[in-house]
């Protein structure tokens, strides 16, 4: 008799354990095979290295193949005969003699052998116990991450980064498409970890749209790619920008004086995600469409701008009480950007003070919020508080606007808000933090809306 035993992981990544015993003087004698136990999930393993013996273990894993052991081991003397195991979904094992003590494991599916499939070889020691390495190779091509950055030193750069899903066999190939042509990036690595980053930088010339293409092959010869759409423009401190989103469905119209100096704008879109979903902080129904994500190289006056949304572009559905509204994402203001639509073209336009990520979708008509006819502060929830605290308030008109918190003494401790605002409702939070990132004390802190002319104050009470 020989225990054949296996251990394999399966599609959940669980260590799973199997064996069966082979009578050697039962000719061509068959018995079923566990599932578990020469198998990754419910069913035996799908390809096999050729000639895989002692001396090839290592180069199986270098290549990245993952590793299943199966275990022979007898009880006695005698010689391994010719034999059959069936396996799960029709697939079989067939184990024979071969020269000097040793065995072939050879693995097909269907009623005869198939002669195209590998092979393996197991070698016996003395004591006829050995371990027959047998494989299944990774099928599963590399997935990438892309993050577009501004470079932090050069205004006209922009940082690319690669993330794969798994190691690969070499650096990646990228290919950046411009307006103008399509250039090879050369790409830095950055990281020896099993999932490395990797880096490229790239100037951007014309305005435009621009796509990143990215390719790698990991240690199987697994190839994937991706592709990332982008549009960006140089914008400079006295000229103003138009740029197009690169399904042109959706535009941007920056005014001049809106960059205090030369660099770039970038409009990114994709598709709604759950992450998005759970920052946005609004009160009535929307139905997302997509995130578009706005960033830009150099600091900016916080003059509004336009973004022009055409729907029928995006296919969506507006009309019938119902419009294209724009939330921010994780920003201060709660409330939703309402448009206006432009008879002639059926676009709708939104006045945008802010970069950043915003959720388009569309709302109903009546319950979008009245806007406030004055300023507002009020009072802070929860109060007293431990952690955050949020603080509401309401601009009857665009003007720039400050929230400020100040001790029992009259000093300073944070700034919440600098920056102009156009009428709505909003609310900011605090975290009992300086701007300096250090922690109050506990007791009585007093917050300070300044509007134009208006200022309103009101006290709050923090305890650690």
């Amino acid at each position: 008799y020989y225990d054949i035993r296996g251990a394999g992981f399966d599609s959940y990544g669980s260590l799973q354990f199997g064996s069966t015993r082979i009578n050697s003087s039962a000719t061509g004698g068959q018995q079923k095979l566990p599932a578990i136990a020469m198998n990754a999930n419910g069913s035996f393993v799908t390809a096999w290295e050729d000639d895989c013996d002692k001396n090839g273990y290592t180069d199986i894993v270098a290549r990245g193949i993952r590793i299943y052991n199966l275990t022979v081991v007898s009880n006695g003397g005698g010689t391994v005969n010719s034999g059959a195991l069936s396996g799960p979904s029709g697939s079989q094992i067939a184990i024979s003699a071969q020269p000097d003590n040793g065995m072939r494991f050879s693995y097909w599916t269907g009623g005869a052998e198939d002669p195209s499939a590998a092979s393996t070889y197991v070698f016996m020691d003395g004591n006829r116990t050995v371990t027959a390495w047998f494989v299944t190779v990774d099928v599963i091509p590399p997935e990438f991450t892309i993050d577009i950055l501004p470079n932090p030193v050069l205004p006209f750069e922009l940082d690319l980064y690669f993330y794969p899903s798994e190691l690969l066999n070499g650096v990646p190939e990228v290919t950046i498409k411009s307006p103008a042509d399509s250039v090879a990036q050369t790409v830095t690595q950055l990281s020896n970890r099993d999932a490395a980053c990797y880096l490229t930088d790239y100037r951007v010339g014309q305005s435009g749209s621009y796509t990143i293409a990215v390719c790698g092959t990991d240690p199987s010869a697994n190839r994937g790619c991706k592709n990332e759409n982008f549009s960006a423009s140089q914008i400079f401190v006295n000229s103003g920008v138009e740029l197009e989103s690169p399904t042109g469905a959706i535009r941007l119209s920056i005014p001049a004086g809106w960059a205090r100096d030369n660099g770039l704008v970038v409009y990114k879109e994709r598709a709604i995600g759950p992450s998005d979903l759970a920052l946005l902080n609004i009160s009535i129904d929307v139905t997302p469409i997509l995130v578009v994500d706005l960033t830009a190289t150099v600091a900016n006056s916080n003059k509004p701008f336009l973004l022009t949304v055409d729907a029928r572009a995006l296919d969506f559905s507006v009309g019938n009480g119902r419009t294209v509204v724009l939330v921010p994402i994780g920003h201060m203001a709660s409330r939703l950007i309402p448009t206006r639509m432009n008879v002639s073209t059926g676009e709708y336009v939104a006045e945008v003070s802010d970069l950043g990520p915003y959720v388009i979708g569309t709302a109903d008509i009546d319950k979008l919020e009245v806007l406030p006819s004055a300023y507002r502060l009020e009072q802070n929830s929860p109060n007293p508080f431990n952690g955050w605290t949020k603080i509401p308030f309401s601009t009857g008109e665009q003007a720039h606007v400050t929230i400020d918190v100040f001790n029992v003494l009259g000093q300073k401790v944070a700034t919440l808000a600098d920056r102009n605002l156009p009428a709505g409702g909003y609310s900011i939070s605090w975290d009992g933090r300086t701007d300096a990132g250090e922690e109050c004390g506990s007791g009585t802190y007093f917050y300070r809306l300044t509007a134009g002319s208006h200022v309103e104050t009101k006290k709050m009470l923090y305890l650690k």
